[in-house]
C-alpha cells in the first residue's frame, strides 16, 4: 500500500488531525529557526519575524511591530 492509498483509507478527522500535527511541527522547526539566526532577539521579537515570514512584512509591520 502507497502512501497515497492509507491517506485515501483515512477518515476526514484522522486527515484533520495529521495536518494539525504536521502544521505544529513546521511552526516549531520555523520558530527554533528564527531563534537560532537571532540569538538575542525577545520573545515580541521573534514573533515579528515569524510573522514575517508567515504573512509577509506588510501585514507583520501593522499587527506585530516591535516598535
Amino acid at each position: 500500500m502507497t502512501e497515497l492509498d492509507a491517506l485515501r483509507e483515512m477518515k476526514p478527522a484522522e486527515k484533520f488531525l495529521q495536518a494539525v500535527a504536521l502544521s505544529s511541527s513546521v511552526r516549531q522547526f520555523t520558530l527554533a529557526g528564527i531563534r537560532d539566526r537571532n540569538p538575542q532577539a525577545s520573545p515580541a521579537e521573534i514573533r515579528y519575524l515569524f510573522a514575517c515570514q508567515m504573512i509577509g512584512k506588510e501585514l507583520a509591520d501593522k499587527y506585530y511591530s516591535t516598535s
